[in-house]
């Protein structure tokens, strides 16, 4: 296991070759180290419980809503640049 998460997240991105596979990596390494923050804070300032499977699930959709929004705002800059 890495010492921190700087060296964590270069450990996902560092032998990636194709430049959308290492954005879309980067999306969702932010996005699943983002939710265990939102998780933990939860259960410390909320009194939350851990359901694996609702966090995995939030994952996955917030994953696949950034990527949308991300392939959307692409989509809309190539209409204006022509």
């Amino acid at each position: 296991m890495p010492p921190n998460l700087f060296i964590h997240f270069d450990c996902w991105t560092n032998d990636v070759r194709s430049k959308k596979l290492k954005k879309d990596y980067r999306l969702i390494w932010h996005v699943v180290v983002w939710k265990i923050w939102r998780v933990k804070n939860d259960i410390i300032f909320n009194n939350g419980v851990i359901d694996v499977e609702v966090i995995v699930d939030k994952i996955k959709f917030l994953s696949r809503c950034l990527s949308r929004l991300k392939m959307a705002t692409y989509v809309q800059q190539m209409v204006l640049k022509s």
